[in-house]
């Protein structure tokens, strides 16, 4: 927020400088004017792209919930959904020329992934961890990762053998008498 004592010119329009509030995603009251000075500005100053929030337009957004919603949050800035595509199978690519990196997820129509169902949702080499996020395989703590293999189990072998011996002296015995 501006002081209202000429701090406005280190801020954008929409920036509140006094009361103001937020109407249709209009910043309106004492908001600055983008050119240095603080007004009263009955009529407000449009925020788009970015949302009004708190009397003051965003500047800047952190997650798409900061911005429009005909946009999304790519890299700091709102971009236009409409237009977007994936380039490549991580990266998206805004019509402003905005290229996002979604890191370990894939991209898929005009978004990155944020969470993932199987491996093909991931790029490689991450795989899909228990609790649905894309991780390296060696950030997985034991016991995480989908396929794991059981500890090898030793057969007793002569303990095995010598119970056979058993059984056969058994039945053998068992055939001499019946003779």
């Amino acid at each position: 927020m501006s002081d209202g004592r000429g701090s406005c010119r280190k801020y954008p329009a929409g920036t509140s400088c006094g009361t103001s509030v937020c109407n249709l995603n209009r910043a309106s009251g004492r908001v600055c004017s983008g050119a240095g000075a603080c007004l009263d500005d009955a009529a407000g100053v449009e925020c788009a792209p970015y949302a009004c929030a708190n009397g003051s337009c965003k500047a800047a957004c952190e997650g798409d919930a900061d911005c429009v919603a005909t946009h999304r949050c790519a890299v700091g800035r709102c971009v236009a959904k409409e237009g977007a595509a994936c380039d490549g199978n991580h990266t998206v690519a805004s019509p402003e020329g905005i290229v996002e990196d979604c890191g370990l997820y894939r991209c898929e129509g005009a978004t990155c992934k944020t969470g993932c169902t199987r491996i093909d949702d991931c790029t490689s080499p991450a795989v899909c961890s228990f609790d649905h996020r894309c991780v390296l395989g060696e950030d997985l703590s034991p016991g995480e990762a989908g396929c794991s293999v059981g500890a090898r189990t030793r057969v007793p072998w002569g303990a095995l053998v010598l119970a056979c011996v058993a059984l056969g002296a058994r039945r053998r015995r068992a055939r001499g008498d019946a003779l």
